[in-house]
């Protein structure tokens, strides 16, 4: 009788349970700030006298620490890369403590969002659950593991943790713990039908409806804190599940690698190559028609400036995922399809030029705002990454390591700067 693999590395129930401790901590800080607006103090117990942005700050130290502590006690080497990222997500949250009384800002909301990539692809990189070990062209699918499969696969192994915490404080015996998780999954279970229960007896009886309600009107006063707490818990679940699958579950060695033939891949860009060349030969006979027109008063300079704009930004990013893509699955580049990359790569820039020349013109009449700083950010660092990823056709390198580099410095770099001093001074 051959016995069944084991899918996931065994983890004593020590390890498990400070796991819990760690990710109960964590999202009770995160909670506490997410609940507070800007320039606000926080109102969540210990936190009572903090503002939100410190106490972000204070997460984004404790989560660090908690994944290194992850890392210290599974034996697992830190290597450079892991640094970087580490350094990139230190550098975000520290953002917050530096800009306290102007966190307010647009940048605000994007700077959040840097801090959550940075941090789950550090996590991710740190447990060794890349795809290929790497950050390549597979960084994004890594990064939706980290921020979606892991906590949705593993985060309910908090609750089973917890039951056998609860188990051995009673009884060491595994009856009592199965028991224990059949409980609990039976009182899961009997929600839905229990809240209809409810429904129809406080219907059925005046005097059980006023019981009710004379409950509902104690609780109503501590409202917000019963739903931060139900908040911390669901936050824990997630943030279990993340660094339970990425330190936790076995490794499925070392991944194949997907193909795809070159004439496939040379005919899934033919037909793109063909209409942007079209649409350059037109776009290029308009231009001094158009110029004309704002001279004479009959076109608007914003309008000009608007139209297409957001579609050829666009058109650059879905360039980007057919380049990488196809770079990356294609079984064996000819010199057919590396032509093909690098016209579709020139292409791209086009587009990229006259979408940044349309933004210079508006700048130039209108002045500068964050979103039009912001957006100016954004194609530069999409030109320098297609031009490097060109330039990877030619000379073996890793062009997308390279430009993920380039994203986060100069992202970290502008938010650094304090936008709101020299953009609306």
């Amino acid at each position: 009788m051959e016995e069944k693999k084991q899918t996931a590395v065994f983890v004593p129930r020590k390890k498990e349970w400070l796991l819990v401790l760690l990710s109960t901590i964590a999202a009770y800080i995160y909670v506490s700030s997410i609940f507070q607006f800007p320039g606000e103090q926080s109102n969540f117990w210990i936190f009572n006298y903090w503002q939100w942005s410190d106490v972000m700050t204070i997460f984004v130290v404790f989560f660090l620490a908690a994944g290194a502590s992850c890392a210290y006690i599974n034996k697992i080497k830190i290597e450079k890369e892991h640094m970087i990222f580490m350094a990139f997500t230190v550098a975000g949250g520290f953002w917050f403590l530096i800009f306290r009384k102007n966190v307010d800002q647009d940048i605000t909301g994007y700077l959040v969002l840097f801090l959550h990539l940075t941090a789950v692809y550090w996590l991710v990189s740190l447990g060794g659950k890349r795809l290929y070990n790497c950050l390549n062209e597979c960084c994004i699918l890594d990064l939706l593991k980290g921020l979606f499969c892991f906590p949705a696969m593993h985060g309910y192994r908090l609750i089973l943790a917890c039951c056998n915490g609860a188990a051995c404080l009673v009884n060491k015996s595994k009856r009592n713990q199965q028991q224990m998780k059949q409980a609990l999954l039976g009182i899961l279970f009997s929600i839905p039908l229990f809240l209809i229960v409810i429904c129809l007896l406080v219907t059925a009886d005046h005097t059980f409806w006023q019981f009710c309600n004379n409950i509902s009107s104690l609780a109503q006063p501590n409202s917000l804190t019963i739903i931060q707490l139900i908040m911390t818990g669901i936050v824990a679940l997630y943030l279990f599940g993340l660094f339970y699958g990425c330190f936790y579950v076995a490794s499925q060695g070392k991944t194949k690698k997907l193909t795809v033939a070159p004439s496939v891949a040379s005919g899934f860009m033919i037909l793109f190559l063909l209409v942007y060349t079209l649409f350059f030969v037109v776009k290029l006979g308009s231009i001094p028609a158009s110029l004309r027109q704002i001279e004479e008063g009959t076109l608007l300079t914003s309008t000009y400036a608007r139209n297409g704009f957001f579609q050829l930004c666009w058109i650059a990013s879905i360039n980007f995922v057919i380049f990488t893509g196809i770079k990356w699955y294609a079984a064996e580049r000819k010199k057919s399809l590396t032509v093909q990359l690098s016209i579709l790569g020139f292409q791209t820039l086009g587009f990229i030029i006259l979408a940044f020349s349309r933004m210079q013109f508006y700048i130039v009449n209108y002045g500068l705002t964050f979103k039009r700083v912001f957006t100016t950010w954004f194609m530069g660092v999409l030109f320098i990454t297609f031009l490097l990823m060109i330039l990877s056709l030619m000379k073996k390198f890793n062009a997308v390591r390279l430009s993920v580099y380039l994203a986060c410095t100069s992202f970290l770099i502008l938010a650094y700067s304090n936008i709101p001093a020299w953009v609306y001074s």
